[in-house]
């Protein structure tokens, strides 16, 4: 679903890729709302933070922002399902990241996804005629594949650092760990997203491109706001 508003919003006039990128880690309080009662439920404490927890969680909310950016930039240029089908290379460098990182094993049926993957990454970049919008140029469109590429990476590295955290800092994954985890690194991530929009004057533009938004007023604010909810 995040995937389809990413494109509904820039297909209908949207342009901030920054803005996008916000939307990705702007509901980071949901998770928070889903935590808080979980320590009365189960019965548990907050896990106490040092300098190391709380530098892993402002590295891993940078991380997560900047791969937000570059997803933002893939959805700006490729189709929905051009974009998810690349995205899906995420598989692979978890994978390897995961290996080399965590010592992660590699069996039969991981090494079958990748080389399946890798296939079908290859087929979509010589078909790339096929599914690209007129008014998207061929910089443009490589540019797109690119960043989804990079962003893919970027996630699957997110993912062997995130379980680096759990073994090395945590030493346990249990459901509130897990939750404590999301929340902090989306709020850093939030953080940092918040610093680019501001930069780049995107909430100031907001009223104006709203206006221009194909289906009003009403339909922008719906995309951004459902876009927080089920990224």
């Amino acid at each position: 679903a995040s995937s389809l508003l990413s494109r509904l919003y820039f297909s209908n006039g949207g342009k901030s890729k920054w803005l996008i990128s916000w939307v990705a880690v702007a509901g980071w309080p949901i998770p928070a709302l889903i935590l808080i009662p979980t320590y009365f439920i189960l019965g548990v404490y907050p896990t106490p933070l040092n300098l190391k927890l709380v530098v892993s969680y402002i590295v891993l909310g940078f991380l997560t922002g900047a791969d937000n950016l570059m997803y933002a930039y893939a959805y700006a240029y490729l189709p929905a399902s051009t974009a998810s089908l690349l995205a899906s290379t995420v598989l692979v460098f978890s994978s390897l990241f995961g290996y080399l990182l965590v010592k992660n094993k590699m069996n039969a049926s991981i090494i079958n996804a990748i080389v399946i993957i890798t296939a079908g990454m290859v087929i979509i970049a010589l078909d790339s005629d096929s599914d690209r919008y007129g008014y998207i140029t061929d910089s443009q469109y490589i540019m797109g594949y690119v960043w989804d590429i990079l962003g893919s990476a970027l996630h699957g590295l997110i993912f062997a650092l995130s379980e680096l955290v759990f073994i090395k800092l945590l030493g346990r994954r249990s459901f509130h760990v897990v939750l404590e985890q999301q929340v902090m690194v989306s709020l850093f991530g939030f953080i940092f997203t918040t610093i680019g929009c501001i930069a780049n004057k995107d909430f100031p533009a907001m009223a104006s491109e709203a206006r221009r938004f194909k289906g009003g007023k009403s339909a922008y604010y719906l995309v951004l706001t459902w876009g927080v909810i089920t990224f």
